[in-house]
């Protein structure tokens, strides 16, 4: 699990059974992870798809069991979603624009490789919010997949 907590103007590329933030602002999250991330009073948080490549990445992914055509990174539960002392947005989806491949290449390794560049319905969020305005998404608890 990944659980970044009172961050600011950071940028998260990862690959985790479960993400979750607590009081964080203006950050970028570049997420594959198994189970729904949460976002916790914390405000203009925006979510991508993991898009890192490096070494032996697919192999690695493939030995821990992640699948990568069951990436929950744009399933995102607002636990702030009805508290109003949390500025909004709490979370948005990032735009394709402001997305950025993690390349890591390491001299005298295998190229970079990933497996999740490899399913273009990662690129774009997999279920459709209602849209509220500045990049704001948001989905009333419950709500069906």
């Amino acid at each position: 699990s990944v659980f970044p907590r009172d961050c600011e103007n950071c940028e998260f590329h990862v690959i985790a059974q479960q993400f979750r933030t607590r009081d964080c602002k203006n950050c970028k999250v570049f997420l594959y992870s198994a189970t729904d991330p949460i976002v916790e009073s914390s405000t203009k948080i925006g979510f991508a798809p993991y898009d890192g490549h490096y070494p032996n990445l697919k192999r690695l992914v493939s030995e821990v069991g992640f699948d990568p055509e069951d990436n929950h990174w744009d399933d995102v539960f607002d636990f702030s979603q009805d508290d109003d002392t949390v500025p909004a947005p709490h979370w948005y989806i990032l735009p394709e624009a402001e997305r950025t491949p993690l390349v890591i290449d390491i001299p005298g390794q295998a190229p970079a490789d990933s497996p999740f560049s490899d399913h273009p319905a990662h690129r774009e969020p997999t279920r459709q919010y209602g849209h509220t305005g500045h990049n704001e998404y948001s989905f009333p608890a419950g709500t069906p997949a």
